[in-house]
């Protein structure tokens, strides 16, 4: 009998991210196929985890499930707990699968209802909510599925560049910009890393790509910089066509993958930082 992965009608988060885990996973699960079944039933109503060719996630009570249980958790972080316990997550992912687990708990647990995104529109940007409503106008489940793995990949992509951005944070240089706001130097190939540490509080980031050699400053969007001075000063030293000054005035940038073409600053990160600190 073919490998088969089981879950429940109208598929939600959880039920996607479980078969995501169980298809990136399992020996031979890979190319299994997927079965749909009401919500808490089995296929053709058999007894749960008995035939180990078909496993069921977020439906049939049984060790993927969470449904029939008095604690909090989800079936995807069930899958990420037994995966450890098997040795089937390199260890130096698996603190990134419990975080991806966690997240995924706290939405089936609708717990992000107490989060301040979730007074506004932003809220609806959610891969949580998206799922919800494609779902309204695709009735397709093995669509919904599909559309929502290729999300969960990307998901995890962030959570790997989230967790980089916080050990390239760890060996940044903090220093003061206009008055005594606080700023940080990296040196990352991490786009990432400067959005992170805008996140964190810092008011003004420098990231210079060790590979590339380019460069970049931005400021935060509810801070007082501008960087406009410090754009000329940055044109006065180097040819004009290296340095794109962003129409917000909260970013200088020295090339990017959005635009390969424009050739990278000499400038050194520690010149970089002088430049700065003498012009925001």
């Amino acid at each position: 009998m073919k490998n088969t992965i089981v879950t429940h009608l109208r598929p939600d988060l959880d039920a996607c991210a479980s078969v995501w885990l169980v298809k990136k996973f399992f020996p031979s699960f890979e190319e299994a196929e997927l079965v749909f079944v009401p919500a808490g039933k089995t296929l053709n109503d058999e007894i749960v985890d008995t035939k180990p060719t078909i496993i069921h996630v977020d439906t049939g009570k049984g060790k993927f499930d969470h449904h029939h249980l008095p604690i909090r958790t989800s079936a995807a972080q069930r899958i990420v707990e037994y995966l450890i316990s098997e040795g089937l997550i390199k260890s130096d992912l698996i603190e990134v699968y419990k975080r991806f687990a966690e997240v995924i708990t706290i939405v089936d647990n609708f717990e992000y209802v107490s989060f301040p995104i979730a007074q506004t529109d932003s809220e609806e940007m959610m891969l949580y909510q998206i799922i919800e409503g494609y779902a309204f106008i695709e009735k397709n489940d093995f669509v919904v599925v599909d559309f929502a793995e290729r999300a969960l990949d990307g998901f995890l992509i962030m959570l790997l560049q989230r967790r980089d951005a916080e050990n390239d944070l760890k060996n940044g240089e903090e220093f003061t910009v206009h008055g005594n706001l606080k700023a940080i130097a990296v040196e990352s190939r991490n786009e990432y890393a400067t959005h992170f540490a805008q996140k964190k509080g810092y008011s003004l980031v420098i990231r210079k790509d060790p590979k590339t050699g380019r460069g970049k400053v931005k400021a935060r969007p509810d801070s007082p910089i501008k960087l406009e001075k410090l754009w000329l000063a940055l044109t006065t030293l180097e040819s004009p066509e290296k340095w794109y000054y962003h129409q917000s005035g909260k970013m200088v940038i020295n090339g990017s993958d959005k635009n390969p073409t424009i050739p990278a600053t000499s400038l050194s990160l520690q010149q970089l930082i002088k430049i700065v600190k003498e012009n925001c």
